[in-house]
């Protein structure tokens, strides 16, 4: 059975509303091209401080930090991973159409 990722990003912004949270599990790749999978992960509490926009590098910035999920494991170590390089969401398969 596969979820949608509007699913998948809508229980990540609930994820991170209280500390007891239910934690998830991620299957993604890496940028190497490699695999990697997470169990008991949540979304990073607070925002993440970005530079406000006053040239072409802070632009460029945001934009280099945009379409990612702030996520911290089970250990409490903060990690980033794309959004479209998700594979899996809690064992489901996920349908990036919608």
């Amino acid at each position: 059975m596969a979820i949608y990722i509007s699913q998948v990003l809508q229980q990540y912004r609930e994820s991170g509303m209280t500390a007891q949270s239910a934690p998830f599990s991620i299957t993604y790749r890496k940028a190497d091209g490699t695999w990697g999978s997470k169990l008991g992960v949540r979304r990073r509490a607070g925002a993440v401080a970005l530079p406000p926009k006053k040239d072409l590098a802070s632009i460029k910035h945001e934009t280099k930090h945009a379409g990612k999920l702030y996520l911290i494991d089970a250990q409490n170590r903060p990690f980033e991973v794309f959004i479209c390089l998700l594979e899996r969401f809690n064992g489901q398969l996920i349908n990036h159409s919608f």
